[in-house]
């Protein structure tokens, strides 16, 4: 009989991703995307319109607030963190919206010198490849009227 000390969950960790961002100009912008998301399949990272936020035609959890006022995403775990920038339902602009949640399980995220869960340690930097280029472009205050992104750990079973 195999006998494991130190944590056991039948739950799991995962690091996540959740973005929006109000686009400033479309057509570069456009241009960037098309050229660079290959090898992101699985992800949920889209351009979207107005209109398309507003029928609800996207892959994932991008809403509008009750006031109309706001388009927010949440981030895709046992989290309450979301993120919003102003959105107005009468003008034709284009949101790039992200929503990426990973399952490294629980050992990545365990610390054994404290016993106990530490999801600090996932910042910026914390993601590689493709997920890293998603996270640059966030980053790029440039390329957005308005952007807001978070990054982190969290359960999310």
């Amino acid at each position: 009989m195999k006998i494991r000390s130190g944590f056991v969950s039948n739950s799991s960790s995962s690091s996540f991703i959740a973005g929006i961002g109000r686009i400033k100009d479309v057509d570069s912008f456009t241009d960037m995307f098309k050229k660079i998301k290959e090898g992101w399949s699985g992800y949920f990272v889209q351009i979207l319109s107005t209109s398309d936020i507003l029928e609800g035609s996207n892959d994932f959890c991008i809403s509008v607030r009750q006031d109309g006022k706001q388009v927010f995403v949440t981030a895709p775990v046992n989290t309450e963190q979301e993120v919003s920038v102003a959105f107005d339902p009468s003008k034709d602009e284009k949101y790039f919206g992200v929503e990426i949640g990973n399952d490294e399980g629980d050992s990545d995220f365990w610390d054994s010198f404290r016993e106990e869960m530490d999801y600090s340690m996932v910042d910026e930097d914390w993601f590689t490849g493709s997920q890293a280029e998603i996270v640059k472009i966030l980053q790029n205050a440039e390329l957005f009227e308005e952007v807001e992104f978070v990054v982190g750990a969290a359960r999310n079973g």
